[in-house]
């Protein structure tokens, strides 16, 4: 049996109440735990491209009419992101011992996922006739 979590230690404190839930379903025994550092999180500019992404397509989803008179917000749109399955899972365990599947908040994506999430959403947007900028063509647009 092999299990991974990822646990925050932030204001010197950890936060691994996933760990400990874990730990507290397993039977009686002995146990090996390893701790190693996390990859980096994604960077500021690529939450910020993510954001203006879900910007940019939400004010043409509501100039194109989608959304049965509901407008489209950045929020909304990062909903239905992961909704459409644009963004990464991990397994969490319920309390009872279930494990289920949650899609990850954007703070906790690694550089690697930040960018796959990204790649993902300008296709799915592209696939729907919306075509959003490149990371480059954003740079681009900034520096203007």
């Amino acid at each position: 049996m092999k299990e991974t979590f990822t646990i925050l230690k932030e204001g010197g404190k950890t936060k691994g109440a996933a760990l400990r839930a874990y730990m507290d379903s397993l039977e009686d025994g002995s146990y090996f735990v390893s701790v190693e550092q996390a990859t980096k999180r994604k960077t500021q500019a690529q939450n910020s491209y993510l954001h203006v992404l879900f910007t940019i397509a939400a004010k043409e989803l509501n100039r194109a009419g989608y959304g049965s008179g509901l407008q489209w917000t950045k929020e909304r749109v990062k909903a239905h992101c992961k909704k459409a399955e644009l963004y990464p899972v991990e397994d969490v365990m319920l309390p009872g011992g279930e494990v289920t599947q949650v899609w990850k908040d954007t703070h906790e994506l690694s550089k690697e996922e930040a960018m796959e999430t990204i790649e993902r959403v300008i296709g799915y947007f592209a696939d729907l006739g919306i075509i959003l900028p490149e990371p480059n063509e954003q740079l681009k647009l900034v520096a203007a």
